[in-house]
């Protein structure tokens, strides 16, 4: 075999070891040989899994080197568009996706600018669709807020924040609403409502309200 080739390509995924213990799979090997030694290339497990290693062999070095990066890129705008098929992500949770699973930065950065520059990816729609689904689950501003945070969005950048989305009257009707459907306790009814409420990310001014509306009933 000409030593100029890169050949004996054989993939060694992820230690199933990695799997038991709860952890995810991130980097396998690609083992070749070239210029008669044996090398290795850490790459995604998640692209080694379909990577047909037969479209990589017997090629130069600098063939190897292109079609395996095309091999990469593919495969991240894929896991790209996989992750947001069933339901809309923040940009922060489909980067830390790919990243997690191996892919090189510079290939995330580039198909992470890709994806918002084709819209599929739009902090601003997801965090107004997050607002509206999780205020229709009886969240409360301050959790959402929290939450906005955990996937990379400041709500407070949202335009007319938080005019458009809140209002003191709603967060009460929906607040109370949680609490009608909670039977009053024997001992410590207000406490321990304020706390079912303080859980749910509800203010103070709210959460006061909504248990008095809710302690008059009786």
């Amino acid at each position: 075999m000409d030593t100029g080739l890169v050949c004996k390509l054989r993939i060694e995924l992820a230690d199933q070891k990695t799997r038991t213990m709860g952890a995810p799979f991130k980097q396998g090997s690609l083992y070749f040989e070239y210029a008669g030694q044996e090398e290795k290339k850490l790459l995604p497990h998640v692209l080694l899994k379909t990577l047909d290693i037969s479209r990589l062999e017997n090629l130069s070095y600098a063939e190897f080197s292109s079609q395996l990066t095309c091999e990469i890129k593919k495969s991240a705008w894929k896991r790209i568009i996989e992750s947001i098929e069933k339901k809309d992500r923040s940009t922060k949770e489909v980067y830390g996706k790919l990243s997690s699973e191996g892919f090189p930065e510079d290939t995330v950065d580039e198909f992470i600018a890709l994806a918002q520059n084709k819209k599929l990816l739009d902090d601003l729609r997801f965090a107004e669709s997050f607002i509206r689904s999780k205020k229709i689950k009886g969240w409360g501003r301050k959790k959402i807020e929290y939450e906005l945070r955990l996937r990379g969005i400041n709500a407070s950048e949202l335009e007319n924040y938080p005019h458009a989305f809140f209002n003191p009257d709603e967060e009460v009707e929906i607040a109370y609403t949680l609490l009608s459907k909670k039977s009053l306790p024997d001992k410590n009814a207000y406490q321990k409502f304020y706390r079912l409420l303080a859980a749910k990310g509800f203010s103070s001014d709210v959460i006061s309200t909504a248990i008095s509306l809710r302690l008059n009933e009786e």
